[in-house]
């Protein structure tokens, strides 16, 4: 009985394993110290690595619910963050206007992707058939 709920277990597993997501990366402030530059980053999703410039760093912006603000912490300060201006402004550094500092790095999953929902299918088939089998040894 322990092999039959091990095994359904197991079948349950493969049929939601497809079923989870990756989620985007959220946005950062990436600094520049040399040229004291500032500018929005985003690193990418699933399909997209972006990758900052040479001399770039990135900060997170936290998220402060209970006083109701975000802030940025930097090794050259900190900001009240309302806008990526603003703060870039606070830490003393030039905004540069750019959707997205970082150079995309842009990879073609499709191939490893469109063989998954086919082996997905044939492990679900083994499984079910090893169910099938130990059910009938059983009984």
């Amino acid at each position: 009985m322990k092999k039959i709920i091990f095994v359904f277990i197991g079948i349950i597993f493969l049929i939601l394993s497809p079923l989870t997501f990756a989620a985007p990366a959220i946005e950062e402030l990436a600094l520049n110290h040399e040229t004291k530059q500032c500018a929005r980053f985003w690193s990418g999703d699933e399909f997209n690595n972006i990758s900052l410039p040479a001399q770039w760093v990135s900060f997170p912006i936290i998220n402060n619910y209970d006083e109701n603000l975000n802030k940025v912490i930097t090794d050259s300060g900190e900001c009240t963050f309302t806008s990526y201006k603003e703060c870039c402004e606070q830490l003393g550094y030039k905004y540069l206007e750019v959707d997205n500092i970082g150079t995309a790095n842009i990879e073609d999953n499709s191939s490893n992707q469109s063989f998954t929902p086919i082996i997905i299918s044939i492990i679900g088939m083994i499984c079910v058939s090893l169910l099938v089998y130990f059910l009938r040894k059983k009984f």
